[in-house]
């Protein structure tokens, strides 16, 4: 069974080319719908064009700028988790207390 590499979800599981399907496209990942919009959405914030293009060192570039914004995302999951973990463990021990 697929999952999505940022929340774990088994819905709607597609494969998403992490660095741009015109500049990466065997360099996948599994995502979910709603991660993958989350994710778009981030691309547009920051600006990052997904258009081809015949320069080989501007498709590098910007392969390299969806990469590094997928990373980004996965870090920021990353540290909610972390946080997520501190809190239980703050409450599991204020009821030992």
């Amino acid at each position: 069974m697929r999952r999505c590499n940022l929340c774990g979800s088994t819905l709607n599981i597609t494969q998403h080319h992490v660095g741009g399907k015109h500049f990466i496209a065997w360099f996948t990942m599994s995502l979910c719908e709603r991660c993958q919009e989350v994710f778009h959405a981030r691309q547009r914030q920051a600006g990052i064009d997904l258009r081809s293009n015949s320069n080989p060192r501007k498709r590098l570039v910007r392969a390299l700028k969806m990469t590094f914004l997928f990373m980004w995302t996965l870090i920021d999951i990353f540290e909610k988790e972390i946080d997520q973990e501190i809190e239980r463990t703050e409450k599991l021990r204020g009821e030992v207390k």
